[in-house]
């Protein structure tokens, strides 16, 4: 008696394990959904990145872990996958408001220029949010993650506040930088202030912003290079000149501290 139900207990067991091992065939198998999905530049180094059955976006780090990136740097079957191309130190993009000279290698600006005139604010930014450009390859919102660099705008949003679309170009990460937050928030924002009342007394001022990079600039791992510094050079409508420098760290003196012979 002892013997046969072992018997039984052996058969199912059996049948048990067979079951198993057909489901698992059935069933789809999670390494074949991972998908790579062009490249990435991070640190200096082109990566692979890959898609899981979760859409999300990673590379593998030299350790073999998954690194996450923004969905949007995934471009799996996109016949424009920007990362599919050789990124380009210079792009130059009118944006009607604004004209930039892009570094998709650096993921910033070269420069930008715009023109401050005495707008009427018909508009606010509310919970308006930084965008990509589809065929350039910029920062993301993955570059200011956990560290103390604002987005900051190069063409303020508050210059631009005259309508919605004005507003919302000013998003494009065409118009960010890496800038370092009490930088962005504290002397650049007083003296973005400045220029506007400067509009109001004199007319329109012409702005070009010029990005520095020393050769020991720092790189974060995502990517993207961290400026030195920032150039303002304002003409106003007598052709007078202005400029500014500011390293891109806290400010410790007033804005108008920082003006600078105009460079020739």
């Amino acid at each position: 008696m002892i013997f046969e139900n072992k018997q039984r207990l052996h058969k199912i067991r059996t049948y048990l394990l067979s079951f198993a091992i057909i489901l698992v065939r059935l069933l789809p198998d999670a390494q074949s959904q991972v998908v790579e999905c062009g490249t990435k530049i991070v640190a200096g180094n082109k990566q692979k990145l890959y898609q899981g059955s979760r859409e999300g976006c990673y590379f593998l780090t030299a350790s073999g872990n998954k690194s996450y990136v923004e969905k949007s740097e995934c471009k799996c079957g996109s016949a424009d996958n920007s990362d599919k191309r050789d990124l380009r130190s210079t792009v130059i993009v009118d944006k009607g408001i604004y004209t930039v000279s892009y570094n998709e290698l650096y993921e910033q600006p070269n420069w930008l220029t715009y023109t401050v005139r005495n707008r009427v604010k018909n508009v606010d930014r509310g919970s308006m949010n930084f965008y990509k450009e589809a065929d350039i390859h910029t920062s993301d919102n993955a570059d200011y993650t956990k560290n103390p660099w604002d987005k900051g705008h190069l063409a303020p949003a508050a210059a631009f506040s005259d309508s919605y679309t004005n507003l919302k170009t000013t998003f494009s990460f065409l118009n960010c930088s890496m800038q370092l937050d009490r930088l962005n928030q504290g002397e650049w924002a007083e003296l973005e202030a400045q220029v506007r009342k400067w509009s109001k007394q004199y007319g329109d001022i012409d702005v070009k912003i010029e990005l520095v990079f020393a050769a020991n600039h720092q790189l974060r791992n995502t990517g993207v290079h961290i400026p030195t510094g920032f150039w303002k050079h304002l003409t106003f409508p007598d052709d007078t000149k202005k400029c500014f420098y500011f390293p891109n760290e806290d400010a410790i003196y007033n804005w108008d501290r920082y003006e600078q012979n105009c460079p020739r």
